[in-house]
């Protein structure tokens, strides 16, 4: 279960964030498909706290890319951690209206109207490349979802400017 609430943070003694994920209580092992492109094998079920829950997982695709969920879920826990515990939505279904936004203008433009609109507060001045990070982790077609792999690449850069 991917959320917020399942990291620890300390700061370090340079100064830097840590965060590392505590809970294991919901992981399952995925069958590795082809070892040279990574693809994983899908998994079935309704899995996960709804506020964070990938809108294939919350509308019970049977089955579902986990690895993709998964992506989903860091992008609503980093969305909620610049947004200073504010959840960008409910429930990842249509008749949630800011989940609706999000569905129909992507996570970037949903950011940039809950604080404007509603708002939200954050860290500080969001960079675009933190922003870029939040909105392609959180498309709602998994084909178009940024992978694993290049979102921490994404990640990296942005620690580098930091």
């Amino acid at each position: 279960d991917l959320k917020l609430e399942n990291f620890v943070y300390n700061v370090t003694p340079g100064g830097f964030l840590h965060a590392q994920l505590i809970d294991f209580g919901m992981c399952t092992t995925l069958p590795l498909l082809d070892k040279q492109t990574g693809k994983w094998g899908k998994i079935s079920g309704l899995m996960g706290t709804h506020a964070y829950m990938a809108p294939e997982v919350f509308l019970n695709v049977d089955p579902y890319d986990a690895v993709q969920a998964d992506v989903w879920s860091f992008g609503v826990s980093l969305f909620t951690f610049v947004c200073l515990g504010h959840l960008p939505y409910t429930y990842p279904g249509l008749g949630d209206l800011k989940y609706a936004r999000l569905h129909q203008y992507g996570a970037k433009n949903l950011l940039r109207y809950l604080i404007q609109v509603h708002n939200y507060p954050t860290h500080r001045e969001l960079s675009s490349d933190i922003l870029n990070v939040i909105d392609v982790s959180m498309v709602v077609n998994t084909d178009v979802r940024i992978g694993v792999h290049d979102m921490l690449e994404n990640l990296e850069s942005v620690v580098n400017q930091l």
